[in-house]
């Protein structure tokens, strides 16, 4: 089977307007539904800062969106009274002209079905032997529209690093809960080409987030593998589902589950005792997983390959922000 190629990104600003002009006058829509019509409520912190931008607030109706609550302020409250809608008092109106019908193409819908057929083609049992050499990649922003991706490469033996390579990519989509893989998948995407062009990919990549523990089972380090053809091991800072169970070990680390499967990994080490959460991404199984990250990470408080990584897109990130700041006299 063939794995899928990244979809086209969907222009979410541009949905969200095309949705926010469907609301009719005398009627009101809240930041939830707009959310459910983009695809998944979860969507809904962003519809609302999204649409309180300056530019938003001039060419849109965003006085008919409203708080779940039906909440408005008194600048919104006017403007709605002017156009007949109901209030239940003098800052909330009525629900019942809350208005819901949207002609939607769900585009985070399909993004999900794209993770769906992802997973498919992610290989999660190959045993692998350590390597001689283990590569990590991250990413900083320089601005919220603009990523440096970065790649180290350690020398599993001494712990040195022996490549190191950043590449800048712009960011179209926006931050979501759930979505983190399309924001910061076309840059990392684009870092390995960088690298391929100057000579092989290291065996294993440890990618700074989820892999498999995740709750699609499609985190971050699952889309990195898949679509760019390399294996890949998540290690997240944090835990995004599944239950602890210290009775069940993989070489004396707990072990994490979530709908009756194990996913993860929980392992503390390092120096400052530091916690990751780390799973497969693909081309590779659970304890190879674990042994992999176990060999690199030393004293610093990320396996060194991340932590490398992301100490350099972070150098080059400030960099680009001191480029670009205005210069004074």
């Amino acid at each position: 089977m063939t794995p899928p190629a990244l979809l086209s990104l969907p222009d979410l600003p541009a949905a969200l307007e095309a949705l926010v002009r469907q609301i009719p006058r005398g009627r009101v829509a809240t930041y939830g539904d707009l959310a459910t019509a983009l695809g998944d409520v979860a969507a809904a912190r962003w519809v609302a800062q999204r649409l309180k931008e300056p530019d938003a607030a001039v060419s849109l109706p965003t006085h008919r969106v409203v708080l779940r609550t039906g909440e408005v302020c008194l600048a919104q409250a006017a403007l709605l009274a002017a156009e007949g809608v109901p209030f239940a008092d003098s800052s909330h109106v009525e629900l019942s002209c809350r208005w819901a019908e949207f002609a939607a193409s769900f585009p985070l819908r399909q993004l999900r079905d794209w993770q769906t057929e992802q997973i498919r083609h992610a290989d999660w049992e190959t045993e692998r032997t350590l390597p001689e050499v283990i590569a990590g990649v991250d990413l900083s922003y320089a601005s919220p529209d603009l990523a440096v991706a970065a790649y180290a490469a350690v020398d599993v033996a001494t712990g040195k690093i022996i490549a190191e390579h950043t590449t800048t990519a712009a960011v179209t989509f926006p931050y979501i809960p759930g979505y983190l893989t399309f924001r910061e998948l076309p840059p990392l995407l684009a870092l390995l080409d960088d690298v391929r062009r100057q000579g092989p990919l290291a065996p294993v990549i440890l990618v700074d987030g989820s892999g498999r523990l995740h709750p699609r089972q499609a985190g971050l380090a699952v889309a990195v593998g898949v679509c760019g053809g390399c294996v890949t091991v998540g290690v997240s800072k944090h835990q995004l589902c599944g239950r602890v169970r210290e009775d069940e070990l993989v070489d004396g680390c707990p072990t994490i589950w979530h709908q009756d499967e194990r996913l993860g990994v929980k392992l503390t080490t390092g120096s400052k005792r530091r916690t990751v959460f780390l799973s497969p991404g693909t081309g590779i199984d659970l304890a190879s997983s674990l042994r992999m990250v176990q060999a690199v990470w030393r004293t610093e408080r990320l396996p060194r390959p991340i932590a490398r990584a992301d100490a350099l897109s972070r150098t080059v990130a400030k960099q680009l922000i001191v480029a670009e700041e205005p210069r004074t006299k």
